[in-house]
């Protein structure tokens, strides 16, 4: 368990390499700290009594490593949190996460050759992946000034256009494009707050980095159409334990829902 203010630490080290973006280190702050103004720092060594050095801060509850910091197949790095309270300026460390990056140079090329495939198939094979944008919810943040009750912290209007009904400011992450396997488009029935049934909930695969995680939201660039990603989130291809394939849940949204006021790309 680490300590407070962090929960838990995930470090794909493995897929973001082998699409050239670099470690992705990303971090969960616990409940009792939400409303906190926090700032994180992240670290990093070659051992745990290594002389850490710092990779780059931010106020988000991720940030991505550039440098690669392997020498080797048998090197291991760790990295670290520093929390900062900005207005009592207290601090925390968390403990120490090992990166998984133990890859051999065969794990290496079939994890590219799984990715270059998956594209080919989207892109040029017999089945036409649709391009759109994830949209990544921000789960940690500055309370949004327009709709949080500064006393009870409760988001006071669901369809706030500061924080699109997150209660942190800002909402979503900027929109990163991806492309993803409608077919075969499996839907399923539910009933709607007013008790009529919807058939919008469909099961897609997606490439598993950017990872697609419950309440995030894809965005159909063609027909502006957004979806909200549900709990049933699926690890359906994977090498040595990383995942390379998702199978998700979507749901679409009606176009009253706020994430239709959030811009992406192609908004004009």
């Amino acid at each position: 368990m680490f300590e407070a203010p962090i929960n838990r630490i995930r470090i794909d080290a493995l897929l973001p390499t082998v699409l050239g973006e670099g470690t992705l280190i990303e971090w969960e702050v616990d409940d009792k700290y939400q409303t906190r103004r926090l700032e994180f720092a992240v670290i990093w060594g070659r051992s745990p009594t290594d002389n850490f050095q710092k990779v780059g801060a931010t106020r988000d509850t991720w940030l991505v490593d550039s440098v690669e910091r392997r020498q080797g197949t048998d090197t291991e790095v760790y990295y670290a949190i520093v929390v900062r309270d900005r207005d009592t300026n207290e601090q925390w460390k968390s403990q120490l996460q090992r990166s998984g990056s133990n890859w051999s140079k065969l794990h290496w090329r079939i994890a590219r050759e799984a990715v270059r495939q998956w594209n080919v198939r989207l892109t040029r094979g017999a089945v036409s992946g649709t391009r759109g944008y994830l949209v990544k919810r921000r789960n940690y943040g500055d309370p949004c000034p327009e709709c949080v009750d500064p006393t009870t912290g409760k988001v006071q209007k669901a369809d706030c256009v500061s924080c699109y009904g997150t209660g942190v400011d800002g909402g979503y992450y900027p929109a990163t494009e991806t492309i993803v396997d409608q077919n075969p488009d499996k839907m399923q029935r539910r009933l709607t707050t007013e008790g009529a049934l919807k058939e919008r909930i469909s099961t897609w695969q997606v490439l598993a980095f950017p990872r697609f995680e419950p309440n995030d939201f894809w965005v159909d660039a063609a027909q502006d159409l957004r979806y909200k990603i549900q709990s049933q989130v699926e690890t359906v291809g994977h090498v040595a334990g990383v995942p390379i394939v998702q199978r998700v849940q979507v749901d679409l949204m009606e176009r009253n829902h706020p994430i239709y006021a959030f811009p992406v790309a192609d908004d004009g």
